[in-house]
Order: structure tokens, then C-alpha cells, then sequence
């Protein structure tokens, strides 16, 4: 298994190439989302009605504070914290995604709060937020239940929990792990589990995309989605693209 500090700093390279990519963007709006917006998609793989969908699931009643439990750079987080009115806590592994991340709610001039620490141990006072969403993160965490414990604890009873994974016949263990049954096991009550078969089309896509760039124009951040794409091909038409609404009942 791939040690924390190992994992922490290959996703601290990664995203920093992601941010500096002169290519990117033009990638993931031409063959991922053409109506992707700025800063927003890039390192996950929900599209933007996709957010749009997670919004609508979380949907707060009055104030309300919003966990990003995995942010990444914030795109996704902020911007599902703004169609929700609501403020935005992040939490990443990730020291450079959580400096570019508070760099971005500056610039949009957001409430926002950003900090280092992991889905197991966030940091967070118990009942801090009143929702929850985990863009493509939760199958990165090394206990997916102790995972799920320790965001039940994280927020107040009814709220709510939206997670985007896979769920694979074959391949990486966190492609073909039930997470559904490991948020049950943490304590959630699982309301939905729905079928997002365009979410992996787009990501079919946009790896064919980049691996048509030739090597010699590709950036670190292409050449990550290339990589990705040379092991994950063969394995994602068979594999189910999820997201999982659950809700703190107790």
C-alpha cells in the first residue's frame, strides 16, 4: 500500500502541474466538458452538470457550512459552496492543492476556509458542518470506514453525504471496493446510489484525447492523464461511475 507521505506528495506534484498546464484546460473543455468552467475542472472527473447534481443533493436548509473532504484545488468545492449560498470548509492531504485552493477563494473573494489533514483525521470540531461532498477522493483514503467515521462525526445528525467513485469489476483495489457498504459501515444511512454512465464516457474521452497528443507536446499534466489513460482503458467500459448520497441519522 502506498504510504500517506508518498501518496501526499505525488498528488502535491501532480497538482501542481495541473495548475501550470498550458494544455489542460483546453483538454478537458474540447473532449471532457465543453462547458467546463475556469479553475474549476482539471483534476477530477465530474462534469459540470455533475456538480450541478451534487448541489441538488446537499442542498442545506438555511446556514450551513459545506465540507470539501478531499478539495484538491478547490474548483469543485467553491463552486458547489457558491450555487449553495453556503461556506466552504476544505480538507486535503495535499499542501499544495490546499495553497492554491485558498489562493482561488481569495480570488473569487469566497468564504472559505482551507486546511491540511486527511478524510481519517480532519481536524475538525465534532458537528462543524451541516454537508458534505467527496469529489472522486474517498477511494484514495488508506480506511474508507474509518474514513466515513470520522466525516459522520465531522457533521451534525441529517446531514447529508455526496461521494462521486467507481466501482469496477477488476483492476486497482480502489476501483473495485464497495464503498457504498463501508459508508454503512462507518454510520450512514445510505439513501441512493446512482448510475452516472456519461461521467465515464467523458473520462474515456478525454484520456483518448490525450494520449492523440504527440510525447513531445505533452506537459507533465497531460502526460499524468496519459498515463492514466494506458491503465485504466481496459478497465473502464466494464466499470459503473457512482455517486453515493448518504445522510447522518443519528
Amino acid at each position: 500500500m502506498t504510504e500517506p507521505a508518498s501518496l501526499s506528495s505525488r498528488f502535491d506534484a501532480e497538482l501542481e502541474a495541473a495548475v501550470h498546464s498550458g494544455s489542460l484546460a483546453d483538454l478537458f473543455r474540447t473532449a471532457f466538458d465543453e462547458s467546463a468552467a475556469p479553475g474549476v475542472l482539471g483534476f477530477s472527473f465530474v462534469t459540470m452538470d455533475g456538480l450541478a447534481r451534487i448541489a441538488d443533493r446537499l442542498r442545506p436548509r438555511g446556514p450551513a457550512v459545506l465540507l470539501d473532504a478531499g478539495c484538491g484545488w478547490g474548483g469543485p468545492g467553491l463552486w458547489v459552496a457558491q450555487r449553495l449560498g453556503c461556506p466552504l470548509v476544505g480538507i486535503d492531504f495535499s499542501a499544495a492543492g490546499v495553497r492554491h485552493a485558498r489562493e482561488r477563494a481569495l480570488s473569487l473573494g469566497a468564504e472559505a476556509r482551507f486546511d491540511i489533514g486527511t478524510l481519517e483525521e480532519t481536524g475538525l470540531p465534532d458537528g462543524s458542518a451541516d454537508a458534505v461532498m467527496s469529489v472522486d477522493a474517498l477511494h484514495f483514503t488508506p480506511d474508507p470506514v474509518a474514513a466515513g467515521r470520522e466525516l459522520l462525526r465531522s457533521t451534525r445528525p441529517g446531514s447529508p453525504l455526496v461521494a462521486t467513485l467507481w466501482k469496477a469489476p477488476r483492476g486497482p483495489q480502489r476501483l473495485t471496493r464497495d464503498h457504498a457498504a463501508d459508508l454503512a459501515e462507518a454510520g450512514w444511512s445510505i439513501d441512493t446510489i446512482e448510475d452516472h454512465p456519461e461521467w465515464l464516457e467523458a473520462q474515456i474521452r478525454l484520456y483518448h484525447a490525450a494520449l492523440a497528443v504527440p510525447a513531445s507536446q505533452a506537459d507533465p499534466a497531460v502526460a499524468r492523464l496519459q498515463a492514466e489513460g494506458r491503465q485504466l482503458l481496459d478497465v473502464l467500459p466494464s466499470a459503473r461511475r457512482l455517486m453515493i448520497v448518504c445522510r447522518h441519522a443519528n
